[in-house]
């Protein structure tokens, strides 16, 4: 009796213990997402009105009004995950105001982004690498947008590693971080290569790929909440459909610029431009994929092999088994 009383008592320690970390991370989590998008307006705030005037710190009332959706959204989530209630199925799916934050934080970011590089006299062209606050700081406020994104995906969810659920949350938004860098290391063309994209009017075109980037991820959360993040997933052939959308949408116009830019200019070009190209063939690879899954072209065995290679290996044991038969037969008849 004092073992199973020690043993619950135990168990009951244990959990404790979990529910305590388990809520702690959830706090540091979110301090993170949302310390990291205070730092990244602030910095850019900070150059608007160094190269602007002092009237642009007005851009702390749309900064105020991210902030608070953020918090609110902050608030929500917490408080879902502890219920940890049965899902029910609404229109707007789960948690929708994590697309709806999403959707303004990067409306926001996207307008400054482009206040601060749009061509000919943009802000950061009169950057001087010298100065603290020169381009190296300004691609580091702007990469943080990385960051946010993936700690702002982890308050909305707490799945288990290596489980169905936490799978597909990964193949919906598992790009998404690294093409937001990506987005952000293709700005800098609107400065090194300047002459070139205004001469042949791809300044535009850039602004707009990048802040497309930006705004992209509201449609993988929107995916997620719909799905209610993995619990009620998409079929395999939506799955694919939106996998090989999200490689080319976003990188193939990134390509072709980049390519045009490296054609018409001799410039360093970016590493990028191999990730863009990797991530085109992986949208073909992932069609061979599910084309052989379907057709059932190949079907795969227990012990790993296929069904007519495991035929195949069959019949010649049988006619090997034969041959030694026969052998033996007259081998005796001689004898």
């Amino acid at each position: 009796m004092s073992e199973r009383r020690k043993s619950l008592s135990q168990r009951f320690k244990e959990q404790l213990l979990g529910d305590t970390f388990q809520r702690i991370y959830h706090v540091f989590c979110r301090m993170v997402w949302l310390s990291t998008f205070v730092v990244q307006f602030a910095i850019l705030d900070v150059y608007l009105v160094l190269y602007k005037n002092i009237y642009w710190c007005l851009w702390i009332i749309p900064d105020l009004l991210v902030l608070g959706t953020f918090l609110a959204a902050a608030v929500r989530s917490f408080i879902h995950l502890k219920q940890r209630s049965a899902p029910v199925k609404t229109l707007m799916g789960e948690l929708p105001l994590s697309y709806i934050a999403w959707l303004l934080y990067s409306a926001i970011l996207s307008a400054k982004f482009c206040i601060i590089y749009v061509l000919p006299n943009s802000i950061a062209s009169q950057l001087d690498e010298k100065n603290f606050f020169g381009p190296n700081m300004l691609q580091t406020g702007l990469s943080l947008v990385s960051i946010i994104l993936y700690f702002f995906i982890l308050t909305v969810q707490d799945t288990r590693a290596h489980t169905e659920q936490n799978n597909y949350i990964q193949s919906i938004s598992g790009s998404a971080y690294v093409d937001l860098l990506d987005a952000v290391s293709f700005g800098s063309v609107l400065l090194k290569d300047k002459d070139v994209v205004m001469g042949y009017h791809l300044d535009w075109i850039t602004l707009a790929i990048v802040t497309f980037n930006f705004i992209f991820p509201t449609e993988c959360l929107f995916v997620l909440s719909k799905t209610y993040f993995g619990k009620f997933p998409l079929s395999r052939k939506s799955q694919l459909i939106h996998k090989v959308v999200h490689y080319v949408v976003v990188n193939f116009p990134m390509f072709l610029v980049r390519m045009l830019v490296w054609h018409l200019h001799d410039q360093n070009i970016s590493v990028f431009l191999v990730k863009n190209i990797l991530a085109l063939t992986l949208a073909v690879k992932d069609i061979h994929d599910f084309t052989i899954q379907v057709t059932k072209v190949i079907t795969d065995s227990p012990d790993g092999l296929t069904e007519e290679t495991k035929v195949g290996a069959a019949e010649m044991e049988l006619k090997g088994n034969l041959s030694e038969m026969q052998i033996l037969s007259e081998s005796g008849t001689r004898a």
